[in-house]
């Protein structure tokens, strides 16, 4: 049985966030990299420095975009193939070559029977009875289907890897990042 892993971003990096719009003025679609789609939009995604610190190879933003480096970038795409499009990105004030994670695949493997979940109530509009909040995420791994990197069908904003991707990165001592055993069913 494969085991599934979320990623956190690591204490005392820098924080980064996506720009409102790109230099010639056209807005941002700042929601793009959580839908589980191609992007076929402008490039390069700018983003900016939000808080200074060491810059890091894997860095989420509030918007769920996920910013990585070329490093942690050739990692993924070993591993994970063609389930992640890698959408080149600017932050402000750097010359390094980054990259929007964007997750191509999503799956409906939460275990709702052993997680615990907070989910919009009625008088919140369309959003009413979906998922606000994990606070316990449990998976149900045959759900998953043994892919690599994913994000929550039911909850988009939580992108969860195998294994073996976590032990891969690991091994090249990618910075940023660090990684919560889930629990499984």
């Amino acid at each position: 049985m494969m085991h599934y892993f979320k990623m956190l971003p690591g204490d005392d990096q820098w924080v980064l966030s996506i720009s409102r719009a790109f230099d010639d003025g056209t807005p941002v679609d700042r929601w793009a990299f959580i839908r589980c789609k191609k992007y076929e939009g402008a490039i390069p995604i700018p983003f900016d420095v939000a808080s200074c610190g060491p810059a890091t190879d894997y860095n989420p933003t509030a918007f769920g975009a996920q910013i990585v480096s070329a490093k942690f970038a050739a990692i993924v795409r070993d591993v994970a193939k063609d389930s992640v499009q890698f959408v080149p990105a600017s932050v402000h004030g750097s010359d390094n070559d980054w990259f929007v994670m964007n997750e191509l695949e999503s799956r409906n493997c939460v275990d709702l029977t052993h997680s615990w979940v907070q989910r919009y109530e009625e008088g919140d509009g369309d959003r009413a009875g979906t998922i606000r909040g994990i606070a316990k995420l449990v998976i149900d791994p045959p759900r998953a289907d043994n892919l690599h990197m994913l994000r929550l069908r039911e909850y988009k904003m939580v992108t969860i890897i195998s294994e073996t991707l976590q032990s891969r990165l690991e091994s090249k001592e990618v910075t940023g990042i660090e990684y919560w055993q889930l629990a499984t069913q």
